[in-house]
Parts: structure tokens; C-alpha cells; sequence
């Protein structure tokens, strides 16, 4: 899943796990509005947050 909306706000979830988190993105009307799985490693931290980034606003 991988669409961009307008929302001013987006909230950012993670379900953790020993070897992989998932994080979901959800606007403020509680929509998902995209998910990302990524490796419990540095590089996947920085792919998590680069991926957030990349939507703008998110708390």
C-alpha cells in the first residue's frame, strides 16, 4: 500500500519484533495511509525514518 494524502497530521505506529518492525502511518481521521517493514538493524531504522519523513508531518 503506498498512497499520499493531504493530512496535516499523520501518527506513526510500530509492531516490534526480533527481527523485523512493521510501522504504519495513519492520517487524522484514522486512515491507513501506508505501511513498511524493515529489518531490526541501523539501516532499517534509517529506512523507517527516512520513509516517514518522506510524508511530511508525523508525531
Amino acid at each position: 500500500m503506498n498512497v499520499r494524502n493531504n493530512a496535516k497530521e499523520l501518527t506513526l505506529g510500530v509492531d516490534t519484533h526480533l527481527e523485523k518492525h512493521v510501522a504504519v502511518l495513519i492520517d487524522n481521521i484514522g486512515k491507513v495511509v501506508d505501511t513498511k517493514e524493515v529489518a531490526v538493524t541501523s539501516l532499517g531504522y534509517r529506512t523507517m525514518f527516512k520513509w516517514c519523513k518522506s510524508f511530511g508531518n508525523v508525531k
